[in-house]
């Protein structure tokens, strides 16, 4: 719950004559709710899906409300998505100074805008949906959670609310974890996931827009009597627990299964959590035994429940509801659904733990195979542009994608593109030309749209190639040009998507690459330091440029002469019989067209 005042609690608590207000910002431009259509603002989030309990939850909250004309007179067509909007509610606290307390709901960016009759009908969505992306993300990483969550964010634009000591005092919050290839991580949103999954819990965007972590909590926060809520609710006449865990071991592909001295609850399937796939077996079972115990404070009764109560209370928080049907129940908020003129809708959700004492112990230890990627089954590969990308005229790459094919086949191309046109004569039209590039060589088809008027335009392009041949990797690009005007596409304004059978693909990447390395000096007594050439080949997406330094300093060694932008200069040893020897103690001798030794 948002931290308040007393008399903050006292008056919601009383449910009488209460009065609030709007306000909030348009990136730097003050609005009130003056501004805004009577009753349109909404505002819904969750942590679990809809009945089904999982750990991990990481969702988006959205937040929708229509400006009025009178507000949005002087802002320019076209120029909303992407703005962000922080906005609050607040509570009258002492009539006679006329004193409000606000609540902050959160921080938001417009990704959709409607022109209407009214205004601008406003859909907006928490930093959350900045974590669809993977930008910076690599297949194979390891650190702390925190230290990968945190690069995620870096990457991301997004803080983290929690401090690395106040991490470490999650579950499974110390300690190194790595994920490694091959997994089923397609972004930071995934990556984030999974290490709530980890930590037994679930991730949101709070108040200031930063990134949080938050466990189960079995402590009460407040009760709620029934003379304060619009109807009694629904009461689930069970308590929701969970006595067990199932963990995917990929290497294996068998379901490995813990379950608690006195197993009579749920069990809580994990996934494939790529966390929980590496280390000792000592170290995994100490893993999931935290998650395993963290999980114990997960005891709730499932609930529905409309209220006069305001958005100060928050996903997660748990309150005893009395009064009526209610029986003093410890429910614990999954799902919010706010509305300025409607009040406050709560849920949590949870199944009947009767359920599964059918199932012994043994049943629920399942040893059962892993389905299989099957050739024949039809793969979908998406790329959306993490940038803007502004000033269009000559031709310039919007996307590209990196896919290799199993067998012959046939693949689909389907581009959708937001431009914001600008054209250099409303009287003129102008022209978009698309370009489609397979491995640098441009096809014969070149798409070409006529636009009439500034503003925003969606192009819809398909495309088929067809007689790819099998076991070949190859690169799909799209490139854009303009005459008689200029366009611009916001970040996300581009999608692409590949499909067809047997593939397997990946999203170009368009970025750059630092890589350094420091070795310390080394002496070894009757050994004979030497230095040697090693050539280092690199494959990358061809916009993409590795430019090497021509410095290697080696102590205590004469300086290698000329050396070259293809090669990576380093230090090997020679012992007492001549044989030369690398770090990975390795020998290794010159041989025409593989190594070049330089004394």
């Amino acid at each position: 719950m948002y931290q308040v005042s007393q008399d903050y609690i006292d008056i919601m608590q009383a449910g009488n004559s209460i009065t609030r207000r709007i306000t909030g910002y348009l990136d730097s431009i003050p609005f009130t709710g003056d501004d805004i259509l009577e009753g349109s603002l909404s505002y819904s989030g969750k942590i679990v899906h809809s009945t089904d309990v999982k750990l991990g939850g990481v969702f988006i909250q959205t937040l929708k409300f229509s400006f009025l004309k009178s507000f949005t007179q002087n802002i320019n067509r076209g120029s909303w998505k992407g703005r962000k909007i922080t906005i609050s509610i607040g509570l009258l606290v002492d009539p006679d100074n006329d004193t409000y307390e606000d609540v902050p709901l959160g921080e938001f960016t417009i990704d959709d805008a409607m022109h209407s009759a009214v205004g601008v009908d406003i859909t907006s969505y928490c930093n959350m949906s900045k974590f669809d992306t993977s930008r910076g993300l690599a297949g194979s990483m390891t650190g702390t959670l925190y230290e990968i969550a945190s690069l995620g964010c870096t990457n991301c634009g997004v803080q983290m609310a929690q401090t690395e000591q106040e991490f470490a005092l999650l579950p499974n919050g110390t300690g190194v974890f790595g994920i490694y290839e091959p997994n089923d991580i397609e972004n930071w949103h995934d990556v984030i996931s999974w290490i709530a999954n980890t930590i037994c819990g679930y991730a949101t965007c709070n108040r200031e827009g930063k990134l949080e972590f938050r466990t189960w909590n079995d402590t009460s926060i407040m009760n709620i009597s029934d003379d304060i809520r619009f109807d009694d609710g629904m009461y689930s006449d069970f308590e929701t627990y969970y006595t067990g865990i199932s963990v995917v071991n990929m290497k294996t592909q068998r379901t490995e299964y813990l379950g608690m001295p006195v197993d009579d609850g749920l069990t809580m399937n994990l996934g494939s959590n790529p966390f929980l796939q590496y280390g000792t077996e000592e170290v995994r079972t100490q893993r999931k035994q935290a998650i395993l115990t963290a999980l114990q404070k997960f005891r709730y009764v499932p609930f529905k429940v409309s209220s006069y109560l305001d958005p100060a209370f928050d996903l997660g928080d748990v309150f005893n509801f009395t009064g009526g049907r209610a029986a003093n129940s410890k429910c614990c908020v999954m799902s919010i659904e706010y509305s300025f003129s409607r009040g406050l809708k709560m849920a949590g959700y949870g199944n009947d733990p009767a359920l599964a004492n059918a199932r012994s112990k043994t049943d629920k230890d399942i040893s059962g195979l892993l389905s299989q990627t099957d050739e024949n089954k039809i793969q979908y590969y998406t790329f959306s542009n993490g940038s803007a990308i502004t000033d269009i005229e000559d031709e310039e790459l919007i996307g590209s994608f990196y896919f290799a094919t199993v067998e012959e086949t046939t693949v689909t191309m389907w581009h959708e593109i937001q431009l914001d046109c600008t054209l250099d004569d409303e009287t003129e039209p102008m022209q978009i030309t698309a370009h489609y590039y397979l491995n640098g060589v441009e096809e014969g088809y070149t798409p070409i749209e006529t636009i009439g008027e500034s503003g925003i335009h969606t192009l819809d392009y398909n495309y088929f190639l067809t007689g790819i041949s099998g076991g070949m990797r190859n690169t799909w690009a799209v490139t854009l040009e303009c005459s008689g005007g200029t366009a611009d596409i916001a970040r996300g304004g581009v999608h692409i998507c590949l499909s067809g059978q047997g593939l397997v693909g990946k999203d170009g990447f368009l970025g750059i690459i630092e890589v350094s390395e420091e070795m310390p000096l080394f002496v070894i007594q009757a050994i004979e330091a030497c230095a040697f050439t090693d050539i280092v080949t690199i494959s990358l997406n061809p916009s993409v440029f590795v430019i090497p330094t021509d410095n290697f300093p080696i102590p205590d060694i004469a300086p290698v002469d000329e050396p070259t932008f293809t090669e990576t200069i380093g230090v090997y040893l020679q012992n007492v019989s001549g044989n030369r020897i690398t770090e990975d103690g390795i020998a290794r001798y010159t041989e025409d067209g593989k190594h070049r030794i330089t004394e």
